[in-house]
Protein backbone atom coordinates (compact mmCIF):
# COMPACT_ATOMS: atom_id res chain seq x y z
CA UNK A 1 0.00 0.00 0.00
CA UNK A 2 2.71 2.48 0.50
CA UNK A 3 4.55 1.55 -2.39
CA UNK A 4 1.51 2.26 -3.95
CA UNK A 5 0.64 5.80 -2.64
CA UNK A 6 4.55 6.79 -3.56
CA UNK A 7 4.19 6.14 -6.80
CA UNK A 8 0.94 7.87 -7.29
CA UNK A 9 2.49 10.84 -6.03
CA UNK A 10 5.91 10.49 -8.06
CA UNK A 11 3.41 9.73 -11.17
CA UNK A 12 0.39 12.30 -10.56
CA UNK A 13 1.01 14.49 -7.84
CA UNK A 14 -0.15 15.75 -4.45
CA UNK A 15 -3.62 16.75 -5.76
CA UNK A 16 -4.49 13.38 -7.62
CA UNK A 17 -3.09 11.61 -4.34
CA UNK A 18 -5.41 13.54 -2.15
CA UNK A 19 -8.43 13.10 -4.58
CA UNK A 20 -7.75 9.35 -4.52
CA UNK A 21 -7.61 8.82 -0.80
CA UNK A 22 -10.85 11.12 -0.31
CA UNK A 23 -12.46 8.94 -2.97
CA UNK A 24 -11.35 5.70 -1.56
CA UNK A 25 -12.75 6.76 1.80
CA UNK A 26 -15.83 7.91 1.16
CA UNK A 27 -16.15 4.46 -1.38
CA UNK A 28 -16.30 3.05 1.79
CA UNK A 29 -19.46 4.20 3.32
CA UNK A 30 -21.16 4.94 0.09
CA UNK A 31 -20.88 4.37 -3.37
CA UNK A 32 -23.19 4.48 -6.95
CA UNK A 33 -21.66 3.56 -10.21
CA UNK A 34 -23.14 3.20 -13.40
CA UNK A 35 -21.12 1.24 -15.89
CA UNK A 36 -22.01 0.42 -19.82
CA UNK A 37 -20.63 -3.84 -20.18
CA UNK A 38 -19.53 -3.93 -23.85
CA UNK A 39 -18.98 -6.47 -26.28
CA UNK A 40 -16.91 -7.35 -29.36
CA UNK A 41 -15.96 -10.16 -31.59
CA UNK A 42 -12.36 -10.66 -31.63
CA UNK A 43 -12.51 -10.65 -35.48
CA UNK A 44 -13.95 -7.00 -35.99
CA UNK A 45 -11.65 -5.59 -33.20
CA UNK A 46 -8.72 -5.26 -35.04
CA UNK A 47 -7.37 -1.52 -34.96
CA UNK A 48 -6.15 -0.22 -38.16
CA UNK A 49 -2.77 0.28 -38.89
CA UNK A 50 -0.64 1.99 -35.85
CA UNK A 51 -0.36 5.80 -36.30
CA UNK A 52 3.16 5.94 -36.27
CA UNK A 53 5.52 6.89 -33.23
CA UNK A 54 9.07 8.05 -33.05
CA UNK A 55 9.54 5.24 -30.66
CA UNK A 56 8.27 2.28 -31.83
CA UNK A 57 11.18 0.38 -32.06
CA UNK A 58 11.59 0.55 -28.22
CA UNK A 59 8.44 -1.02 -27.97
CA UNK A 60 8.15 -4.21 -25.78
CA UNK A 61 5.01 -6.08 -25.43
CA UNK A 62 4.58 -8.99 -22.43
CA UNK A 63 1.45 -11.18 -21.65
CA UNK A 64 1.95 -11.63 -18.11
CA UNK A 65 0.03 -15.32 -16.86
CA UNK A 66 2.02 -16.05 -13.70
CA UNK A 67 3.71 -14.67 -10.54
CA UNK A 68 6.55 -16.70 -11.73
CA UNK A 69 6.31 -15.29 -15.11
CA UNK A 70 6.06 -11.49 -14.11
CA UNK A 71 9.02 -12.29 -11.67
CA UNK A 72 11.32 -13.38 -14.39
CA UNK A 73 10.44 -9.91 -16.82
CA UNK A 74 11.10 -7.90 -13.93
CA UNK A 75 14.94 -8.82 -13.98
CA UNK A 76 14.83 -6.69 -17.25
CA UNK A 77 11.82 -5.02 -16.81
CA UNK A 78 10.42 -2.66 -14.16
CA UNK A 79 8.16 -4.85 -12.69
CA UNK A 80 4.49 -3.34 -13.19
CA UNK A 81 3.06 -5.17 -10.26
CA UNK A 82 3.51 -2.21 -7.81
CA UNK A 83 1.51 -0.13 -9.98
CA UNK A 84 -1.82 -2.20 -9.46
CA UNK A 85 -4.21 -3.40 -6.86
CA UNK A 86 -3.30 -6.76 -5.32
CA UNK A 87 -1.14 -8.00 -8.53
CA UNK A 88 -0.36 -10.98 -6.75
CA UNK A 89 -3.86 -12.32 -6.13
CA UNK A 90 -4.94 -11.54 -9.45
CA UNK A 91 -1.82 -13.42 -11.22
CA UNK A 92 -2.80 -16.51 -9.08
CA UNK A 93 -6.45 -16.53 -9.72
CA UNK A 94 -6.45 -16.84 -13.36
CA UNK A 95 -5.87 -12.91 -14.03
CA UNK A 96 -3.28 -11.77 -17.05
CA UNK A 97 -1.64 -8.49 -17.61
CA UNK A 98 -0.64 -7.11 -20.62
CA UNK A 99 2.14 -5.10 -20.39
CA UNK A 100 3.91 -2.80 -22.53
CA UNK A 101 7.08 -1.09 -22.57
CA UNK A 102 9.48 1.77 -23.83
CA UNK A 103 12.91 0.34 -23.32
CA UNK A 104 13.05 -1.26 -20.04
CA UNK A 105 10.42 0.82 -18.69
CA UNK A 106 6.58 0.44 -18.20
CA UNK A 107 4.47 2.62 -20.22
CA UNK A 108 0.94 0.82 -19.53
CA UNK A 109 -1.16 -2.20 -18.72
CA UNK A 110 -4.47 -4.06 -18.61
CA UNK A 111 -5.98 -6.96 -17.39
CA UNK A 112 -7.73 -9.85 -18.87
CA UNK A 113 -9.67 -12.73 -17.31
CA UNK A 114 -9.92 -15.36 -19.01
CA UNK A 115 -11.71 -17.89 -16.28
CA UNK A 116 -14.35 -16.65 -13.14
CA UNK A 117 -11.80 -17.00 -10.78
CA UNK A 118 -9.60 -14.40 -12.56
CA UNK A 119 -12.62 -12.36 -13.06
CA UNK A 120 -13.67 -12.42 -9.25
CA UNK A 121 -9.90 -11.81 -8.75
CA UNK A 122 -10.18 -7.91 -10.74
CA UNK A 123 -13.96 -7.05 -10.94
CA UNK A 124 -16.25 -6.47 -8.42
CA UNK A 125 -19.28 -6.71 -10.85
CA UNK A 126 -21.50 -9.73 -10.69
CA UNK A 127 -21.96 -9.99 -14.52
CA UNK A 128 -22.17 -12.88 -16.71
CA UNK A 129 -19.43 -13.56 -18.93
CA UNK A 130 -19.27 -17.56 -21.03
CA UNK A 131 -15.59 -18.47 -20.77
CA UNK A 132 -16.61 -21.47 -22.08
CA UNK A 133 -17.50 -20.07 -24.96
CA UNK A 134 -14.01 -18.77 -25.89
CA UNK A 135 -15.33 -15.03 -24.47
CA UNK A 136 -12.61 -13.10 -22.06
CA UNK A 137 -13.37 -10.34 -20.06
CA UNK A 138 -11.20 -7.51 -20.09
CA UNK A 139 -10.68 -4.89 -17.30
CA UNK A 140 -8.59 -2.22 -15.87
CA UNK A 141 -6.25 -0.36 -17.96
CA UNK A 142 -3.53 2.15 -16.87
CA UNK A 143 -1.04 4.32 -18.63
CA UNK A 144 1.81 5.90 -17.18
CA UNK A 145 1.17 9.97 -17.14
CA UNK A 146 4.20 10.31 -19.56
CA UNK A 147 2.82 8.15 -21.87
CA UNK A 148 -0.58 9.26 -22.24
CA UNK A 149 -1.42 10.63 -25.62
CA UNK A 150 1.32 9.29 -27.47
CA UNK A 151 -0.56 6.78 -29.44
CA UNK A 152 0.80 3.79 -27.61
CA UNK A 153 -2.86 2.59 -27.55
CA UNK A 154 -2.81 1.32 -31.29
CA UNK A 155 0.31 -0.82 -30.82
CA UNK A 156 -0.64 -2.60 -27.62
CA UNK A 157 -4.28 -2.92 -28.98
CA UNK A 158 -2.80 -5.09 -31.95
CA UNK A 159 -0.56 -7.13 -29.96
CA UNK A 160 -3.51 -8.35 -27.76
CA UNK A 161 -5.83 -8.73 -30.82
CA UNK A 162 -2.64 -10.98 -31.97
CA UNK A 163 -2.50 -12.88 -28.41
CA UNK A 164 -6.28 -13.45 -28.93
CA UNK A 165 -6.25 -15.12 -32.02
CA UNK A 166 -3.35 -17.24 -30.69
CA UNK A 167 -5.67 -18.69 -27.42
CA UNK A 168 -8.58 -19.61 -29.18
CA UNK A 169 -10.67 -15.89 -28.05
CA UNK A 170 -13.82 -15.25 -30.18
CA UNK A 171 -15.73 -12.17 -27.75
CA UNK A 172 -14.26 -9.60 -25.88
CA UNK A 173 -16.04 -8.31 -22.94
CA UNK A 174 -15.93 -5.01 -21.04
CA UNK A 175 -17.10 -2.66 -18.85
CA UNK A 176 -16.91 1.05 -19.26
CA UNK A 177 -17.92 3.52 -17.11
CA UNK A 178 -20.78 6.07 -18.35
CA UNK A 179 -19.10 8.90 -17.85
CA UNK A 180 -16.16 7.94 -19.46
CA UNK A 181 -15.87 9.57 -22.66
CA UNK A 182 -12.35 9.23 -23.00
CA UNK A 183 -12.95 5.59 -23.11
CA UNK A 184 -16.10 5.67 -24.85
CA UNK A 185 -14.37 7.71 -27.61
CA UNK A 186 -11.36 5.59 -27.96
CA UNK A 187 -13.13 2.31 -28.69
CA UNK A 188 -15.84 3.57 -31.03
CA UNK A 189 -13.68 3.51 -33.79
CA UNK A 190 -14.39 -0.02 -33.98
CA UNK A 191 -17.86 -0.18 -35.70
CA UNK A 192 -19.03 -2.86 -34.31
CA UNK A 193 -18.46 -1.93 -30.97
CA UNK A 194 -21.29 -2.76 -28.91
CA UNK A 195 -23.24 -1.95 -25.73
CA UNK A 196 -25.28 -4.68 -24.51
CA UNK A 197 -26.27 -3.44 -21.18
CA UNK A 198 -25.89 -0.29 -18.59
CA UNK A 199 -25.39 -1.82 -15.08
CA UNK A 200 -25.93 -0.10 -11.76
CA UNK A 201 -23.96 -0.56 -8.54
CA UNK A 202 -24.68 0.50 -5.04
CA UNK A 203 -22.62 -0.31 -1.91
CA UNK A 204 -23.66 1.20 1.51
CA UNK A 205 -21.86 -0.03 4.36
CA UNK A 206 -20.34 -2.94 2.62
CA UNK A 207 -24.17 -3.50 1.37
CA UNK A 208 -24.41 -4.18 -2.08
CA UNK A 209 -27.30 -3.78 -4.44
CA UNK A 210 -26.89 -4.75 -8.24
CA UNK A 211 -29.12 -4.16 -11.43
CA UNK A 212 -28.60 -4.93 -15.21
CA UNK A 213 -30.72 -3.28 -17.87
CA UNK A 214 -30.09 -5.11 -21.35
CA UNK A 215 -29.66 -2.62 -24.45
CA UNK A 216 -28.26 -3.30 -27.89
CA UNK A 217 -26.35 0.07 -29.32
CA UNK A 218 -23.40 0.79 -31.36
CA UNK A 219 -20.75 2.60 -28.95
CA UNK A 220 -20.76 5.30 -31.57
CA UNK A 221 -24.29 6.03 -31.03
CA UNK A 222 -23.86 6.85 -27.24
CA UNK A 223 -20.45 8.60 -27.76
CA UNK A 224 -22.70 10.86 -30.30
CA UNK A 225 -25.23 11.29 -27.85
CA UNK A 226 -22.14 12.80 -25.12
CA UNK A 227 -20.81 14.95 -27.02
CA UNK A 228 -23.86 16.39 -29.05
Amino acid sequence: MVNKVLQIYRDEGALSLMKRMLSFLFSKILLYETYYLTKIHIEDSLIKQPKPVDFADKLTFKWIESNYQAEEIAREYEDFRPYTKNAHQRLDAGGIAVCTYVDKELACYAWVAINESGMKAMSHMPVTIDFDNKEVYSSYSYTIPKYRRKGIRYYRLRFRYKMFVEKGVEVLCSAIRTNNYASLKANSDRPKYMITAKVYILKILGLRFFKETPINVKAQKIVDSMSG
